[in-house]
């Protein structure tokens, strides 16, 4: 909160919304411990388990979004977005020939197969959920990896011309 209030001058409507829904979670996780402590005992996990993976394959396929040059216009002003127009921009980045996929999309497709086979696996009792969160985590990994490889800063190219040879001539 003091890192908000410090930068609030910049600070939109989704901000706002984004840290209520997370002060919404905070209180229900809270409540879940204190009052229905076996139950959040036995489910907890899978449900932290189950919002981290659905951020992991948001950041995964907006990037896909923005590195396609998919993401539709006004993205880049908090709330000018509609849901429409961001679940058509994911749909053209996210579907299509395989050639014409980049390495986001396949990232994220692969993280979603991972996750719905993963996930069959783990509700059938025939793997365990820690698995499914090592094998998504290691995917982030490479995506992040990806990402940051992409977005080093380059070395720029010499402007100037390379020195001629004065003078020396190569005799055959």
């Amino acid at each position: 909160m003091f890192f908000a209030r410090r930068d609030s001058s910049r600070l939109g409507a989704w901000f706002w919304w984004g840290f209520g829904a997370a002060l919404v979670v905070y209180a229900g996780a809270a409540a879940g411990a204190l009052l229905f402590t076996d139950w959040f005992v036995h489910t907890g996990h899978g449900i932290a388990a189950g919002g981290l993976l659905l951020c992991v394959l948001v950041v995964a396929i907006v990037n896909a979004l923005r590195h396609s040059g998919g993401m539709p216009a006004g993205a880049g002003v908090p709330g000018a977005v509609t849901a429409g127009a961001g679940l058509k921009a994911a749909g053209t980045a996210m579907v299509g020939p395989p050639a014409r996929l980049d390495r986001y999309a396949w990232i994220a497709w692969l993280m979603v197969a991972v996750a719905v086979v993963g996930g069959v696996l783990v509700l059938m009792n025939a793997f365990a959920l820690f698995w499914l969160e090592l094998a998504v985590a290691l995917l982030f990994a490479v995506f992040w990896a990806a990402q940051t490889w992409e977005l080093m800063p380059r070395p720029a190219a010499d402007p100037r011309p390379a020195p001629a040879a004065a003078g020396r001539e190569v005799v055959a």
